[in-house]
């Protein structure tokens, strides 16, 4: 069990999967994704509560596995939350594509598995090297 390096309370675990091979809406080429799920839902790349509200740290994590994501300006929603961002063409991938109406699942490779612990008090996530 890992504690916050920030607050000294006890992480929450969680498994994040970088996957290749998702296409673009918009230019159709392919770009990374990175999810975060559940540990009892990995097999069936269920998401978690984050994927849809994701601490602002989580950019930073994305890029060093690089994906790229930004805090952008959603007219669908009509807010401003964290999404992917397509590396070649900058267009916004919706969460709800991602999460809820992708049929990109069996074609996209999972490419990089770790695991990353969030922060509830802190509203942070964490990876450590082994």
């Amino acid at each position: 069990m890992y504690i916050c390096p920030d607050c000294g309370k006890d992480l929450a675990f969680y498994i994040a999967k970088v996957k290749t091979e998702y296409i673009c809406w918009s230019c159709k080429k392919p770009m990374k994704i990175m999810l975060i799920c559940d540990p009892e839902q990995e097999h069936f790349d269920m998401c978690s509560e984050f994927a849809y509200i994701k601490p602002d740290n989580i950019i930073e994590i994305a890029k060093d596995y690089g994906v790229l994501m930004q805090k952008r300006y959603v007219k669908m929603t009509r807010e401003e939350y964290i999404a992917h961002i397509c590396p070649h063409c900058d267009a916004l991938q919706g969460d709800y594509y991602i999460v809820s109406d992708n049929h990109q699942w069996e074609s996209s490779i999972t490419v990089d598995r770790f695991n990353i612990y969030f922060c509830a008090d802190c509203n942070k996530f964490f990876v450590f090297n082994s």
